[in-house]
């Protein structure tokens, strides 16, 4: 069976005319965008990520975009492949955020003493949160260096030129900070 590539009953000047409508703010036209694109839309993120936790906010991504690019909709294609193609990249930068975060959880946790064997994808899921959390809870300046060290791979060296501070320093902030994020996953490290 041949996958669609329109909706049923729609051809490229009714969606070129769909997205006029969204572009000028009509009353009733992003409802309507809405109400024929949403379930695909989910549909594909959830083939794509085959992660349900996130889906919904790529959902909300894809629809925040084409509403704010509408006007920029030419009708060169239908109007399910443009928002196919804009799917695939917020699905893509969603994966990339989750991969981000599960190696800062793997880093943090090779930095403790006890070892963590998550028994289930519940639990990984639990420790992502923690660390998650234990994270955004860090003052902005113990948040800047875990992120740039482990997230963005600079070394302390580049994380003080980035920051304006000497190598030592960052090196020191680094420190203290990976034992505050410690300390703040303590308790559910224990479990």
């Amino acid at each position: 069976m041949a996958a669609m590539t329109t909706t049923p009953g729609r051809n490229h000047a009714t969606d070129a005319e769909l997205m006029r409508r969204v572009a000028t703010h009509e009353h009733g036209a992003l409802e309507e965008l809405i109400g024929l694109y949403q379930p695909r839309i989910r549909r594909l993120a959830f083939r794509l990520m085959a992660w349900r936790g996130e889906v919904d906010d790529v959902v909300q991504e894809v629809l925040v975009t084409a509403f704010e690019k509408a006007a920029q909709y030419r009708g060169h294609a239908s109007l399910w492949t443009w928002l196919t193609v804009i799917t695939l990249n917020k699905s893509r930068t969603a994966m990339r955020r989750r991969a981000m975060r599960d190696r800062l959880a793997s880093i943090f946790l090779a930095h403790t003493d006890q070892t963590i064997t998550p028994r289930s994808a519940a639990e990984s899921d639990e420790l992502t949160a923690q660390v998650r959390s234990a994270v955004a809870s860090l003052a902005p300046k113990d948040r800047e260096v875990i992120i740039l060290c482990h997230l963005e791979g600079k070394s302390p060296a580049e994380v003080g030129k980035l920051l304006g501070l000497s190598s030592n320093t960052a090196e020191v902030r680094l420190h203290r900070a990976r034992k505050r994020l410690r300390d703040r996953l303590q308790d559910f490290m224990k479990e």
